[in-house]
């Protein structure tokens, strides 16, 4: 059984890796002293590059971009998310943690054998579970210290969800899981797709779980009795993207991939499913989150590359967010959904406001 370990070695980068020329300067006071070690040809201590937009760019352009060396362009990878404080990401064998107030990023951990292919923080900020392409998961703390790890599926695991202390994970092997960590335990595994789960949604009450395959179907199933109870099959691409309305528990929005690129709502209420409406975007769907604020947020690969965000009480979308010169696979927003964060194959990750107002409260340094 194929393990993983970590190590505490930091990754080497080059300095030709970081004089590429980027269309705005190194924020001086991130990284002064390390660029004249750069500039003096000393090997610098950072990993990143990092980024302040002018203040005139800041109501279309991110206002915080870090350039990162890794960053995997993979629809079936989820490499990013944000809770409290913690902006979380991974490139290839390294898990990072970005402090969102300070914009400080450190290596947490390494992987010795193995891509990670998924990262869950968990909802009191105290852990991170990752996934990677072996199928081992691992739960990490915020010092760095492994939890716990465990051998779970037979290829990558490339979506997961935390419920309470229990993770659970989709796979390239088409089974879903549930493994509770205070022993150690798979308590759960689930065969419905018959491709690769791609992606995980629970409904605001966690008495449901959402899942997206490559085989271009949204399974509902319920926790509580560990059964279907709806199957979704309008989509005509994978369907990584899934997003519960917060105020109404039976409704769902789901998006498609690059030969679907429609975001679907579903009134799951009754016996038989629903579509309330089917909203073509023309371009592959990657995330959906709906807001507190009746917004439907999402994310875009081609052909746009793009995030919006769409007025579901108006039915007009309100805002798009330019800047990514790739796919926008990876996503993750602020408890207050205030901020967000899109990580892309670009080699950036980005920090947004969700909203033009207001810029002056957001803690630029």
């Amino acid at each position: 059984m194929r393990r993983f370990a970590f190590v505490s070695e930091q990754p080497h980068v080059s300095s030709e890796d970081l004089m590429r020329k980027h269309r705005h300067p190194i924020s001086p006071t991130v990284f002064s002293h390390e660029y004249e070690k750069l500039l003096s040809g000393q090997e610098p201590n950072f990993y990143f590059q990092e980024e302040t937009c002018p203040a005139w760019e800041k109501k279309t352009a991110p206002i915080r971009i870090t350039r990162v060396n890794g960053l995997a362009d993979d629809f079936y990878s989820s490499l990013l998310d944000w809770q409290g404080s913690t902006i979380a990401f991974a490139l290839d064998e390294r898990i990072f943690v970005q402090n969102f107030l300070t914009g400080k990023t450190c290596l947490l951990a390494r992987l010795s054998n193995a891509y990670i292919t998924s990262v869950k923080i968990s909802p009191n900020n105290s852990t991170i579970c990752v996934g990677t392409c072996t199928g081992d998961i691992g739960i990490i703390d915020m010092n760095g210290k492994v939890l716990a790890k465990r051998h779970l599926h037979k290829s990558r695991i490339g979506a997961m969800e935390w419920n309470g202390r229990q993770a659970v994970t989709g796979s390239r092997d088409r089974t879903i899981k549930t493994v509770d960590f205070r022993v150690l335990e798979e308590t759960q595994s689930i065969s419905l797709h018959t491709q690769e789960v791609c992606g995980l949604a629970h409904s605001p009450s966690k008495d449901y779980l959402a899942t997206g395959g490559n085989d271009n179907k949204v399974f509902i199933i319920d926790n509580r009795t560990s059964t279907p109870i709806h199957t979704l099959s309008a989509h005509k691409a994978a369907v990584k993207a899934l997003g519960w309305c917060p105020d109404k528990m039976d409704t769902l929005a789901t998006g498609g991939g690059t030969a679907d690129r429609t975001v679907k709502v579903w009134n799951l209420s009754g016996a038989k499913e629903c579509i309330i409406d089917s909203i073509d975007y023309g371009s592959q769907v990657c995330n959906i989150r709906w807001t507190k604020k009746n917004e439907i947020l999402t994310t875009h690969g081609y052909t746009q590359n793009d995030v919006r965000i769409l007025n579901m009480a108006k039915n007009k979308q309100t805002h798009v967010f330019e800047g990514h010169r790739n796919r926008v696979i990876h996503f993750g927003m602020s408890s207050e959904e205030e901020y967000f964060a899109t990580g892309s194959g670009d080699e950036t990750v980005c920090v947004w406001r969700a909203r033009e107002n207001d810029l002056a409260n957001f803690p630029v340094r």
